[in-house]
């Protein structure tokens, strides 16, 4: 993509939809102020989807770091890990399971990382011994929840990225079994190729819309001035 944002956040470029109309290209990046509340309603629609399909009863996990853990980026390196232990010992009691997690960066703790997790099985035995255990803090709560509560705490605390999160880290995490999206069924965009020239992308465009180059070529300059070239 050769329209370049110019201000570090999104869109981050342009193309034309299958109508000839210029549409924004959002980054997709949890890093992202725009797109890390787009993902966080994406995710909460898979949640709600999910719950609603199991006829099953969830709940709503919180578990935190010990207080030991004092430095945010400490709390970020050890969360793999600690996850890592808390999913063995819930498979290991109650077989398969169900969850779709998320981190969170707190911010009453300067970002200092915990997890929230909806789960279709009850915690097999209380949630704060079992965070203990796996090596989490004793702070740890849950909540039987409905499918559209998971939704809005998913949407509520999933958008809520603390910006000492380490870039690339693994924001959320599901089992492979979680519901996936109904796949798109719109035609795709057309984007302007680096190396293709403008005349060369309108002309393309006007190919594939059926509209002439001409409006086209005007509908872009107008979109130019939103600041992305």
């Amino acid at each position: 993509m050769s329209r370049r944002i110019r201000n570090g956040s999104c869109p981050v470029s342009k193309a034309f939809n299958s109508e000839g109309r210029v549409v924004n290209v959002y980054c997709g990046l949890w890093s992202c102020k725009h797109c890390q509340k787009l993902n966080a309603r994406l995710w909460a629609w898979r949640v709600r989807i999910h719950v609603q399909n199991s006829g099953s009863d969830a709940y709503f996990w919180t578990v935190t770091l010990r207080g030991s853990v004092r430095d945010v980026e400490a709390g970020f390196a050890i969360l793999p890990q600690l996850w890592d232990a808390l999913r063995k010992i819930v498979q290991r009691r109650v077989g398969k399971w169900d969850y779709c997690a998320f981190v969170e960066g707190q911010p009453r703790r300067g970002g200092m990382p915990h997890f929230h997790i909806v789960s279709l099985s009850k915690a097999p035995y209380r949630l704060k011994d079992l965070a203990m255990d796996a090596g989490f803090g004793f702070q740890a709560l849950e909540v039987k929840i409905t499918g559209p509560e998971a939704a809005s705490y998913v949407a509520k605390y999933a958008s809520k990225q603390h910006p000492s999160t380490p870039k690339g880290f693994r924001r959320v995490r599901a089992s492979r079994n979680w519901t996936k999206l109904p796949e798109y069924e719109g035609k795709p965009l057309i984007v302007k190729s680096r190396s293709e020239s403008i005349s060369a992308f309108i002309m393309r465009a006007a190919d594939e819309t059926g509209i002439d180059h001409e409006t086209l070529y005007e509908r872009w300059l107008d979109a130019s001035e939103d600041g992305i070239s």
